[in-house]
């Protein structure tokens, strides 16, 4: 692989506390007084108790952030990780602007009585996975017997060689054609099926193409063209993650490739209006798809934008004449980003559930390496949510992701336990690839743990997590191995030029 594995000489970070270390830790700390200090302020300054958990989860959102700048300078250059810690970040912020935005008659819904019940231990669901993931990375940096390389993004980016433009460009028309392999008429194919498995093995591909838009424009631009069809298509399918999963990260990772904070300040400013009618859209669209119902891509040929238009203006009159009281796109919006499972099933075990213990674990694990569904608590996992009042069937299911898998065996600590596993795996396997892989192939493994970690993680439980995570790993070396067997025989198969 010796155009997308193009090596280079890195400088190693030398041992001890630089000053830019001691920076860090002293703006981690700041960080961490500030937000404690205007959090638990507010909780004492009121008795309403959704304010009291919207401060609670606000100073979780401050201790991620603390949690997230020590992990960047123990394992410098690891992205697995931070991306791990932002998504339990993501998770706080969302809880605290759903409980500022949600009527009153909704924070009556389950599981919202049991958080307001016990704001502390829903502080601990949301930090405790990340403290994990602190602890191990800790470890790794004590027990290390080398130094650790500063290999950040931003080195293998400036030495990738032009013909990875054109991987970004595959990868851009992959995540588009997935629009079309879930239509029924196209599912049962072998081809259909290899495109959804590729799209979501390149589920965080969106980052790695924002942060290299300015270094390759032609892809960039095939990216956003790839988003505008993907936006026209969502009003009227009705699906909102196609589209919004993989936008939302290809504008994070633009902002991020900027040379200076100053220059990523300005453009962030300039793009939070595109953040806002991103929200907007894609409350829309899910809050439509409530009235109309999801479409396919193959049925547009029937659709009349005249009416489509006609509809939408009805739909938002409605919501515009909505009391304060109910419940409205906006809202409900915000809420689609918190994993209540995840924070309910902490809260709830022992108290109102027992722990279910380890006992099942082994057919759990034997059931990752069966293709197909396998029914029974023992084998789904996600089943488990029922037990805590969610609904979990064929038809629809919840968020079951490592905080809830781990405290429903054995609750905080199994919440630690699970965390520091994964903490663990995530970087493994990031440091798998830096160990035999560098280039373009490395960023394409480092974002297989950045989307099991961002996504995988807050989703489905351990064991699920880990085995998506190792088959799109093995999946991403397999087809880069396959590419460089073809390079090389297209090269051999040329006739000898006489010059």
């Amino acid at each position: 692989m010796s155009e997308l594995n193009h090596r280079a000489v890195y400088d190693e970070v030398p041992e001890g506390s630089s000053p830019s270390s001691v920076g860090s830790f002293s703006v981690a700390f700041v960080i961490l007084v500030a937000v404690a200090t205007m959090s638990f302020g507010s909780t004492f300054a009121t008795n309403e108790p959704r304010w009291i958990l919207a401060a609670w989860a606000l100073s979780a959102a401050g201790v991620l952030g603390v949690i997230g700048l020590l992990v960047s300078r123990l394992l410098p250059g690891y992205l697995a990780p931070l991306f791990f810690v932002g998504g339990q970040a993501v998770g706080s912020i969302a809880l605290c602007l759903s409980l500022a935005t949600l009527p009153t008659v909704s924070l009556e819904k389950h599981p919202i009585p049991y958080l307001l019940s016990d704001p502390p231990r829903c502080f601990l669901a949301l930090v405790v996975p990340a403290f994990g993931l602190l602890l191990v990375a800790g470890l790794c940096r004590c027990f290390s017997s080398r130094v650790w390389k500063s290999r950040s993004i931003g080195d293998v980016a400036t030495r990738l060689p032009a013909s990875f433009e054109w991987v970004m460009i595959a990868t851009a028309l992959i995540e588009f054609s997935n629009w079309f392999a879930g239509e029924e008429a196209f599912s049962a194919s072998l081809v259909a099926y290899a495109t959804r498995i590729l799209a979501k093995t390149l589920t965080m591909t969106p980052f790695l193409a924002g942060y290299l838009a300015l270094k390759f424009r032609r892809s960039a631009l095939v990216w956003l063209a790839t988003f505008a069809l993907g936006l026209i298509l969502s009003f009227f399918t009705g699906s909102r993650g196609t589209v919004f999963l993989p936008l939302i990260p290809f504008l994070i990772g633009f902002l991020i490739a900027l040379p200076s904070w100053r220059r990523r300040l300005q453009i962030g400013f300039a793009l939070l209006p595109v953040f806002v009618a991103l929200y907007f859209l894609g409350a829309l669209v899910g809050a439509q798809r409530g009235e109309t119902g999801r479409h396919g891509v193959l049925e547009l040929q029937n659709a009349n934008l005249g009416d489509f238009v006609s509809m939408s203006s009805a739909f938002l009159s409605k919501e515009e004449s909505k009391s304060s009281e109910e419940s409205s796109m906006l809202n409900s919006g915000v809420t689609r980003f918190v994993a209540w499972p995840n924070l309910a099933i902490p809260v709830m075990t022992p108290d109102y559930v027992g722990y279910r213990g380890f006992g099942d674990l082994s057919d759990e694990f034997l059931s990752q390496f069966r293709l197909g569904r396998v029914e029974g608590v023992g084998y789904n996992p996600n089943l488990i949510a029922n037990n805590y009042g969610f609904l979990v069937n064929e038809e629809t299911s919840v968020e079951f992701g490592i905080g809830a898998d781990g405290a429903s065996r054995a609750g905080m600590a199994g919440v630690l336990l699970y965390g520091m596993v994964a903490a663990l795996a995530l970087i493994a396997l990031e440091a798998l690839s830096r160990h035999f892989f560098d280039g373009g192939v490395y960023l394409l493994c480092a974002m297989v743990g950045c989307s099991v970690g961002a996504y995988d993680m807050g989703r489905t439980g351990l064991l699920s997590s880990l085995r998506a995570g190792a088959s799109a790993w093995l999946m991403i070396v397999l087809a880069c191995l396959a590419y460089d067997a073809w390079r090389r025989r297209s090269q051999l198969s040329r006739p000898a030029t006489i010059g």
